[in-house]
């Protein structure tokens, strides 16, 4: 037998159903709305594609006042063409 009175609460922000029972719709709900956010991503998912280096470089030769021109997606490509990843992408940011 136990000696020492044992005291069982239910969760205090989920509402009970019957005995210790919680009504889990609203946890339900919720897990619904970030249940995206919990997916395991690929690493290709966390790529850039080339739109989205254009569109950064074009951003970093434009920042703070530099006049330089934009970089296009066809430039992303003759660029990617000749190097590797392992090398830098400097070429891009030394455009004219």
């Amino acid at each position: 037998p136990i000696e020492d009175k044992i005291t069982i609460f239910p969760l205090p922000h989920m509402p009970i159903i019957r005995d210790l029972i919680p009504d889990m719709k609203n946890f339900y709900e919720q897990y619904k709305e970030i249940k995206p956010w919990l997916q395991h991503k690929t690493p290709q998912d966390d790529l850039l594609n080339d739109s989205d280096i254009a569109d950064v470089v074009t951003y970093m030769r434009k920042a703070w006042g530099n006049n330089a021109s934009s970089v296009s997606i066809n430039n992303v490509i003759s660029i990617k063409d000749y190097t590797s990843t392992a090398q830098d992408l400097m070429p891009v940011l030394r455009m004219k």
